[in-house]
């Protein structure tokens, strides 16, 4: 079964911060062994679907900590993908780029994340591996990625917890200042939350939301992919037609993360969830598909448990995120507490911007766009809003049929999947 198109490398475990709230708290200090690598991208073109693009991520750790590895691999995988489109792109804390990574990086079209957690006080909670802070060499890292970049940054991922909450705002304002503006603010899922922090959570999400509504009407917006996700997730629970059976996020389908050692997990976090019993372990490059292991990714269901209440996203909750879910419920398709917390938060949030953008044209544009998107690939259509934005009226015009008989396909797709 041909249905990968999505492959996550891990290239190396080491990293240079020490972040406390790391996902990747038992890695190994090891590196990818270059002919292992080679073979993981052998098994991933093998068993990828050859209609569909490709993309390859590289992860860590720190993945530029084995940027020789990188340059290797990219090369590498162009050379087998021919004439298929294969995307590259890594996440990075920024503190080990240099002239000569960027030149590379740009010139091989790998787009970045940018993991960063704000001013200098949250920043500085995820010091260096010596123990000094690394806020001054993220400052020196900004300077650089402007350079090169100019006004086409790349997307910031920040990580909130209940100790860095109340900063939430001017952490988000201090990148808005800086030129970003596609963020992804992420709440620690694995750590409980109290009453006080999700209160601190909301406040600062009406703050920002207030801010997001000027700069969407001054004709400035920035996008917090949280948000996108749930209005995209609200969307698609509300379709009849909605009968995905397998995770949004493609985990162990269409998406597998490879670790340091060639096994195979379905996506990059259930790398160290249950690392010694090998729990979320699915194969390995050497051996193949654990085919009983992994058939629990491709035809999932969501659990609801007896306590659930209907936020609105009931019908596709335990579809969402298979890590957070294990960690959450112990259960794969069962989510739980925080993360139900912070979707009714989201979902209370977005109801409340909806009312108070009402009468905004740009807001009801911004809307319209969204929903146009392909919804069938779920938050995946953040990518299809940024599409439609950016045509002219004219072939939004020409698209409007071929993007309907598209869904109707894609429908008639999804039917065979139940």
């Amino acid at each position: 079964m041909r249905l990968l198109s999505r492959l996550a490398l891990f290239v190396t475990e080491n990293c240079n911060l020490c972040c406390d709230y790391c996902f990747a708290h038992n890695r190994e200090p090891a590196m990818m062994e270059m002919a292992r690598a080679k073979k993981a991208l052998d098994f991933f073109f093998e068993h990828s679907d050859v209609s569909t693009p490709l993309a390859l991520s590289f992860w860590g750790g720190e993945p530029l900590l084995n940027f020789s590895l990188i340059t290797e691999l990219v090369d590498y995988a162009r050379k087998k993908a021919g004439s298929r489109k294969i995307s590259f792109s890594l996440p990075t804390n920024v503190t080990l780029l240099n002239r000569e990574k960027l030149d590379f990086l740009l010139a091989n079209e790998v787009s970045l994340s940018l993991s960063l957690d704000g001013l200098a006080p949250s920043q500085n909670r995820r010091a260096l591996a010596s123990g000094q802070p690394s806020f001054p060499l993220v400052l020196k890292a900004l300077d650089l990625i402007h350079e090169y970049y100019g006004r086409n940054l790349p997307a910031v991922r920040k990580t909130v917890t209940p100790d860095n909450i109340e900063a939430m705002e001017k952490d988000t304002l201090f990148f808005l200042d800086q030129g970003f503006r596609h963020l992804a603010i992420s709440p620690d899922m694995d750590v409980p939350w109290d009453s006080a922090a999700l209160g601190l959570y909301a406040a600062g999400q009406k703050a920002l939301g207030d801010r997001w509504l000027s700069q969407l009407e001054a004709g400035d917006a920035f996008y917090i992919r949280s948000w996108i996700d749930l209005w995209m997730l609200e969307d698609l629970a509300g379709k009849e037609d909605f009968a995905f059976r397998r995770f949004i996020c493609g985990a162990g389908s269409s998406m597998v993360a490879v670790d340091i050692h060639g096994r195979l997990f379905p996506c990059h976090r259930m790398v160290f969830s249950g690392r010694e019993s090998g729990r979320f372990q699915i194969g390995s490059i050497d051996q193949g598909f654990d085919l009983a292991a992994r058939q629990l990714y491709l035809d999932v269901s969501s659990e609801l448990a007896h306590d659930c209440r209907a936020c609105g996203l009931e019908k596709i909750c335990g579809l969402l995120c298979p890590a957070s879910n294990a960690v959450l419920s112990a259960s794969i398709n069962r989510s739980g507490k925080p993360a139900c917390d912070f979707y009714a938060l989201g979902l209370a949030f977005l109801k409340s911007l909806d009312e108070k953008a009402a009468a905004f044209p740009a807001y009801q544009a911004f809307r319209s766009g969204l929903k146009k998107s392909a919804y069938w690939q779920g938050p995946d259509s953040l990518y299809g809003w940024y599409f439609w934005k950016a045509l002219d009226s004219e072939a939004r015009e020409g698209l409007e049929s071929k993007t309907m008989a598209i869904l109707e396909s894609l429908k008639n797709k999804r039917k065979a999947y139940e």
